[in-house]
């Protein structure tokens, strides 16, 4: 913003748009990286838990900067049967985690 008065008057709707830039796009960033913290399996279906983690990513990237930490926290967030089948296998890519997780999940389901 200094930029700007440098030029002469800040206008508010220059205010305005800066100031949702820099403070609130930082507060729902924020906000977006508790959630993917926080985020469990719990009733919803593989699928649907893969599309939410990935959605929150984009906001928390920095927390899982590798490969082995996405797959690390997708897994954790994972339901206690699931998470169980799974530590025999432990995935290198996101991709054979989510397919090893569809395949024990219809298992469990057969019981």
């Amino acid at each position: 913003m200094r930029e700007r008065r440098a030029e002469g008057v800040l206008s508010w709707i220059n205010f305005w748009t800066e100031f949702e830039i820099r403070y609130y796009f930082r507060h729902y960033k924020r906000s977006k990286e508790h959630e993917f913290l926080g985020l469990k399996q719990e009733s919803m279906i593989v699928s649907e838990y893969k599309r939410h983690f990935h959605d929150l990513l984009i906001f928390a990237f920095t927390l899982v900067p590798t490969e082995q930490h996405r797959i690390k926290r997708l897994m954790d967030g994972l339901i206690y049967d699931l998470r169980k089948g799974l530590v025999i296998l432990y995935p290198k890519i996101v991709w054979e985690l989510v397919e090893a997780t569809r395949f024990i999940d219809a298992v469990l389901e057969e019981e």
